[in-house]
């Protein structure tokens, strides 16, 4: 059995010139017919997999966190699926989301959705290109979603004060449709991740991420 597996968004971008079907034409941003790869890490390594489709056998896994990866991608309930069947009974999910509330309105890449649109210039974030929007989750979705008899949750908790999502909102404005600079860009990315690292150990009952915890039933 895999003690541990920690699900994460693949990043590298090498992913984005493979078609899932079709010759369709898009809109600069517009979703585009295509799944976007997760990478699971062990401690064997780590593989890229579809998140409709783990490369783990039934009941194998003790432990998951899959962090920051529910709100990009199209099928998130399937995922949801995927995880509930790969985790033993017993073993621990770990889930780490954007969280509805007062601080949901300041997302990043919702922001920079919205002014490309408004203005009709620029390319939407190919970050959220294959659900359009960054979705944002509350307890009550979650809930919905791991399913009470498959899922008993142990810990909730709200995290961090947006920050790093304003400084992630100017460089993307500045550095991504005002003045376009890939070095400057990548330069507020990194302290906007920095920021946000700080962030996570900041637990506020209105926080801007949901970080929840539940034990997978028998």
């Amino acid at each position: 059995m895999q003690p541990t597996v920690t699900i994460t968004l693949e990043r590298s971008g090498a992913w984005r010139g493979v078609a899932g079907g079709g010759q369709h034409r898009h809109t600069r941003g517009e979703p585009g017919p295509f799944t976007r790869p997760v990478r699971l890490t062990m401690h064997s390594g780590s593989v890229l997999a579809r998140p409709r489709r783990l490369p783990l056998e039934n009941a194998s896994v003790a432990s998951i966190a899959c962090l920051d990866v529910l709100e990009y991608i199209r099928n998130d309930d399937v995922a949801i699926d995927e995880i509930a069947r790969v985790l033993a009974p017993g073993g621990a999910l770990r889930l780490r989301v954007p969280a509805t509330g007062p601080l949901a309105g300041l997302d990043a890449y919702n922001l920079m959705h919205y002014l490309v649109d408004t203005s009709r210039r620029g390319i939407r974030p190919h970050e959220t290109c294959e659900v359009g929007w960054r979705r944002h989750y509350g307890v009550e979705d979650l809930t919905y979603m791991l399913g009470q008899e498959r899922f008993r949750i142990v810990r909730v908790r709200r995290r961090g004060l947006a920050i790093a999502e304003l400084i992630d909102f100017a460089a993307m404005a500045l550095f991504r449709w005002f003045r376009p600079s890939q070095d400057h860009y990548r330069t507020g990315k990194r302290l906007a991740r920095e920021i946000e690292r700080i962030e996570h150990r900041i637990i506020v009952p209105f926080g801007a991420t949901l970080d929840l915890e539940a034990v997978r039933l028998p």
